[in-house]
């Protein structure tokens, strides 16, 4: 009679091999139940693993047009309420000169009203978000506007204004001033304070060229606004030569020239700065478009990385708790061989 050779070890050995197979499957449908995503996607795959990395990269560069895209959206609404104040300032402005231009305390009313506008549009126009100055252009890293009380901008009109009627405008000989005079310096010297190269050296900061920003892979527009633009020197022209045109010493005539000369151009500048509205607001849509087909774009990529990359979590979480119920037996199992002695075999 033959008696077979039975080892304890052996069996320990094999229940033991058992119990971390299980484990690694375990640890692999657990992760497939947490992720989503095969364990091995390569293994999964096979030569289809390029097409799907071409997919993430897709589905990355749109990701991230959505999120750069939201950012310039919101720098454009931020922009657009700049837009609003500049018009509400300048609207403002305007009809506190025509009111002031026959009042008796005309000139004082008209220099305070030039005032305001100044700091309102100013600030207005030096709007930052996110660290970024929406009114300078490409250069987004200084404030556009020179406040203009005590500045360089104001030295050199005063220096202009001194050369062409031979007197500071403070002194009371500005009342001779006729109003062929002061059109004709309005009209000359004044205005070329206001061009370049003297703008850009004595009241703006900011570039003539806007900032293009790229939306998607074949798309870019551009969100920006510049101080430089028409409206806003226009502005600034009707402002200073208000408050600084003779600084309340002039005669009534040559007053109204000068209310005649900023209602002029505080009413085209009115205009040109609802042309820069309409201008953000057709880039802002078009924007809004492309978002639109980047959402549509991310869905699909998403779709078919899902579809190919994917697992049901209804069967992975079946395949988890058959793989615990089956590690649990495993040890059930191991813990009774290991209570066994030789003299159970024989």
């Amino acid at each position: 009679m033959n008696i077979n050779g039975i080892s304890t070890l052996a069996t320990n050995l094999l229940s033991q091999n058992s119990i971390s197979a299980t484990q690694t499957d375990l640890a692999k449908a657990q992760n497939e139940l947490s992720t989503g995503r095969h364990d091995d996607v390569g293994l999964v795959l096979g030569a289809n693993v390029s097409r799907n990395l071409n997919w993430r990269i897709a589905l990355s560069d749109t990701t991230t047009f959505l999120e750069t895209n939201a950012q310039l959206l919101t720098k454009a609404d931020v922009l657009q309420s700049s837009f609003a104040a500049v018009k509400t300032a300048a609207g403002t402005f305007l009809d506190t000169l025509a009111g002031a231009r026959l009042a008796q305390n005309g000139q004082a009313l008209a220099r305070s009203g030039a005032s305001y506008a100044m700091d309102a549009v100013t600030a207005a126009i030096n709007v930052s978000y996110a660290g970024d100055f929406l009114m300078g252009g490409q250069n987004a890293t200084t404030a556009p506007l020179t406040l203009y009380p005590a500045s360089a901008a104001q030295a050199t009109f005063d220096a202009s204004f001194q050369s062409y009627f031979g007197f500071p405008k403070s002194a009371p000989a500005a009342i001779s001033i006729t109003p062929s005079q002061m059109n004709g310096f309005l009209q000359g010297p004044f205005e070329a304070l206001f061009q370049a190269p003297g703008w850009n050296t004595t009241f703006s900061s900011a570039s003539d060229k806007g900032m293009e920003n790229t939306i998607s892979t074949n798309q870019s527009v551009d969100l920006s606004a510049s101080a430089n633009e028409a409206p806003i020197k226009d502005l600034m022209r009707a402002m200073v030569a208000v408050q600084d045109a003779g600084i309340g010493q002039l005669n009534a005539s040559t007053f109204q020239t000068v209310v005649d000369y900023a209602l002029g151009k505080v009413s085209g500048a009115v205009q040109g700065v609802g042309e820069s509205e309409a201008r953000v607001g057709a880039a802002q849509q078009v924007v809004v478009q492309a978002n639109a087909k980047l959402t549509s774009m991310k869905s699909i990529l998403e779709n078919q990385i899902q579809k190919t990359e994917g697992v049901d979590g209804a069967q992975a979480a079946t395949r988890v708790n058959a793989l615990m119920n089956q590690l649990e037996a495993n040890y059930a199992v191991t813990g009774k061989l290991s209570k066994l002695s030789l003299l159970s075999y024989l």
